[in-house]
């Protein structure tokens, strides 16, 4: 089978980390596209989409293309510390929209 030889973009999304450890497990295997598409069972181009960033797998694709290459997906929480940025304050609206005062 004659591969293609895709040039890789890498994402800059929040599926970033995730993505790229597939395409390295991809690679490391030795899988092409074409065969990941073929095994996980979706259309052609779909996982290059996935892997480019031009379309973002749901919930279930990306446990099926995880699990494809025997991997697992592993949720964890991050520590819920607030964001650095605080210098605009956000504002509560109750249901009556009324600002309450901060």
């Amino acid at each position: 089978m004659n591969a293609k030889i895709y040039s890789r973009k890498l994402r800059t999304d929040y599926l970033a980390k995730v993505v790229n450890q597939l395409i390295d497990l991809r690679i490391k295997k030795g899988l092409s596209i074409e065969e990941l598409n073929h095994i996980i069972g979706v259309s052609d181009y779909l996982v290059h989409k996935w892997e480019t960033g031009h379309k973002t797998p749901r919930t279930f694709n990306l446990y099926c293309w995880a699990k494809a290459l025997g991997a697992e997906l592993m949720i964890v929480a991050n520590d819920n510390t607030q964001p650095k940025n605080t210098s605009e304050k956000a504002k509560a609206v109750n249901d009556n929209n009324r600002r309450i005062v901060d």
